[in-house]
């Protein structure tokens, strides 16, 4: 369900035509504001939570609690009522990485905050949400990255696995996702593997502000 999708709607606003396109919610932040845009973050958090977390209360073991985490994430990249074109996976990811190991996930998100500590600070500073920089899509592969030797260390086998299955599907949503345009040139953006999988963006960068403006 791209809830994401339906709280833009209820405010007019079609995320997929707008700002970068993404059905996600910086993008939802960006074009609608912060108070609905955190909500459509913690929602899509609790999209990733709510499947393993059933999958633990029933009993049906690790590999339902991984494989549950899995299809969270996937369906929210790749929601069937969007036509297979959803956000990033990161909030369902994160979700459903914290149910398998909280420590683990604790100690990524420390990782996170502190790769991108400056810029989050600038814009709970300001209320608003700009243009992203590369810190952030870098951020999340390092922070996602670093869940799966953690789990490891742990003892929570699963809770790898789970993490390395996370890991390679936001990279291929990235790889896969549309992007809007070259501004310059009208033409579609270079596909670059090092921009669409580490930095999440095309080659070009979009203008600071107008409708193309973040990432």
């Amino acid at each position: 369900m791209p809830i994401i999708h339906f709280l833009a709607r209820a405010r007019g606003v079609d995320l997929r035509e707008v700002g970068t396109g993404n059905v996600g919610g910086s993008n939802l932040w960006r074009q609608v504001g912060p108070r609905l845009g955190s909500l459509g973050i913690a929602l899509d958090i609790g999209k990733g939570v709510v499947p393993p977390l059933i999958a633990r209360l029933l009993d049906l073991g690790a590999t339902a609690e991984v494989a549950a985490g899995m299809a969270a994430v996937a369906g929210q990249m790749w929601p069937a009522p969007l036509r297979f074109q959803g956000g990033r996976g990161n909030s369902a990811a994160a979700g459903a990485l914290l149910v398998l190991s909280p420590m683990a996930m604790a100690i990524a998100l420390v990782l996170f905050l502190v790769l991108v500590a400056p810029r989050v600070w600038s814009r709970l500073r300001k209320r608003q949400m700009g243009p992203s920089s590369v810190a952030v899509p870098l951020a999340v592969i390092i922070a996602m990255a670093s869940y799966i030797p953690t789990a490891l260390a742990l003892g929570i086998p699963e809770a790898s696995v789970l993490g390395a299955a996370a890991l390679l599907l936001v990279l291929a949503r990235r790889a896969t996702a549309p992007w809007p345009v070259d501004p310059a040139t009208g033409l579609p953006p270079k596909r670059s593997l090092t921009a669409l999988l580490l930095l999440d963006r095309p080659s070009w960068q979009p203008p600071a502000e107008g409708p193309l403006a973040g990432c």
